[in-house]
């Protein structure tokens, strides 16, 4: 979850994030992420957020 959120931080794509870590679709690795880390993982790059650690910078 780490490595995929910070592939999109840095500008990847959430079909390859969710991919790589293991999701069978973007919509279920956009639910985990917000579990995990209180927003969706479109908010990283478009609020200029980095996943440090395991919380959001």
């Amino acid at each position: 979850m780490l490595a995929a959120g910070r592939a999109v931080g840095t500008g990847g794509t959430l079909t390859s994030a969710a991919a790589d870590a293991g999701f069978a679709s973007t919509v279920h690795f956009s639910d985990a992420f917000r579990r995990v880390f209180g927003l969706q993982p479109s908010r990283l790059p478009a609020d200029g957020l980095t996943i440090v650690d395991g919380t959001t910078a």
